[in-house]
């Protein structure tokens, strides 16, 4: 799961310079690319949430919620 985690933190890393980069060189774009990030970072919030119901554990699920609210 580690491993995982860590490939799928790269791309996001990449996701993220890209985002900065085409903001950058494409000015209008802007809009569109945080809405992106905005409508997938939500889909991944409800996923979470919908999981954390499925398993009845709601422990990864605060975590992750306190860890990006307040940084802990």
């Amino acid at each position: 799961m580690k491993e995982e985690l860590e490939v799928s933190f790269s791309s996001l890393e990449k996701l993220v310079s890209d985002s900065f980069s085409d903001m950058k060189n494409e000015p209008g774009s802007k809009d569109e690319i945080i809405d992106l990030w905005k409508n997938h970072i939500l889909s991944f919030k409800s996923c979470m949430y919908n999981t954390s119901e499925k398993y009845n554990n709601k422990d990864l699920f605060k975590a992750l919620t306190k860890a990006l609210t307040f940084g802990k």
